[in-house]
């Protein structure tokens, strides 16, 4: 088992409650080295390194025991952990924990987890090794891969990680497209749509003169939220029909503007039937998550938040018990939430303390 202290700090502590988290990796239907043959741990911090240029801890590749061996001096046998507990520098930092799984020295399965440390707990994070996961990079939203080739958020689980109660509407994907100078474009449809399926569009720009109108054929507008630093997010919806196309067109509408470093997000959900409680807030600093009306069990909290500089600044980090599904110029979170109840209003750590942020809050009812 490899031990690391993140924050640059390795110590021990004996007599009291240690903090750490427990990276767990296991295979239970993978043939190695057939499919996989090596494993490597990258961890970085979101918050002074959101691009991951700057590694903590890189591991060297991990050679696998064929299955069925146990661990030698030349390879290890899965199951297999490390151990992270936080340094004494920046012990509330985010961490990323990505996991590599290789095949002849080429990527075959990406995984990734962002969480903080809870003090004075041992918690557990674990990354399962599925078949239908080869050839995935779930890694690209912060996220797992679950049997069936999902890509799912992944969360270390302790003794007092709350249970948020099952929740029947899931993130199934999202996918990102820059576009310049652009009023019309299209969107192609995610391969794996189902007739109900919840699509969501989210376009943010930094946008020349006055903002037109978002428009696209059986879609319905959501929101659109300006900040004083001239950037702006639209938001627009639609449940996926049973002949859904392969693209959807947007165009903007009103006058003619310039398009500057725009981008489209589509979110893809799957169980929800309505949206609940929109709220939207422009804050200067670090925003916060306004509260959002929970009326039901089985709810998805979802928050879009904006960022001052949409394509610099990346280092917005969710309140505990939320998970990261998409960060580029926006940054988004999910929760599942039993319900009813009302989701207090909850602080966002960014790195702009002087600069405004959109934030856009709602809940997802199956």
């Amino acid at each position: 088992m490899l031990r690391l202290g993140l924050g640059l700090t390795l110590f021990t502590v004996l007599g009291c409650a240690r903090t750490e988290v427990v990276v767990t990796v296991d295979a239970t239907e993978l043939s190695i080295p057939d499919e996989v043959d090596h494993i490597v741990f990258t961890i970085t911090n979101p918050i002074t390194d959101p691009g991951g240029k700057a590694p903590v801890f890189v591991s060297p590749q991990i050679a696998l025991c064929p299955t069925g061996q146990p661990s030698s001096s030349t390879c290890t046998s899965l199951p297999t952990a490390l151990t992270l507990f936080p340094g004494n520098d920046r012990p509330h930092d985010s961490v990323r924990v990505q996991l590599d799984a290789l095949r002849q020295g080429t990527v075959v399965i990406s995984q990734a987890s962002v969480f903080s440390f809870t003090s004075g707990e041992r918690s557990k994070l674990t990354f399962d090794l599925y078949r239908d996961c080869l050839q995935l990079e779930c890694a690209q939203f912060d996220q797992g891969c679950a049997s069936g080739g999902v890509c799912r958020n992944v969360m270390p689980l302790g003794p007092s990680t709350p249970d948020m109660g099952p929740s029947s509407v899931k993130v199934v994907g999202v996918s990102v497209n820059n576009i310049t100078q652009s009023p019309t474009f299209d969107v192609r449809t995610p391969d794996d749509v189902q007739a109900g399926d919840l699509l969501i569009m989210a376009f943010a720009s930094a946008v020349g003169g006055e903002p037109p109108m978002l428009v696209a054929p059986g879609w319905q507008r959501l929101t659109w939220l300006n900040t004083p630093d001239g950037l702006d997010l639209w938001m627009l919806s639609r449940i996926a029909s049973a002949t859904e196309p392969d693209m959807h067109t947007f165009s903007f509408v009103g006058r003619q503007t310039n398009f500057i470093n725009s981008s489209d997000y589509l979110f893809h959900f799957r169980g929800a039937t309505k949206i609940e409680g929109l709220r939207t807030q422009v804050e200067i600093g670090s925003p916060s998550l306004p509260s959002v009306n929970i009326d039901g069990p089985g709810r998805l909290l979802v928050a879009v938040v904006l960022y001052p500089n949409a394509f610099v600044d990346r280092t917005c980090q969710p309140p505990s018990g939320m998970q990261v599904i998409a960060n580029d110029a926006l940054v988004a979170f999910t929760q599942s939430v039993p319900g009813p109840a009302m989701s207090g209003e909850r602080a966002l750590v960014c790195g702009q303390p002087n600069e405004n942020y959109g934030v856009v809050a709602f809940a997802l009812a199956p």
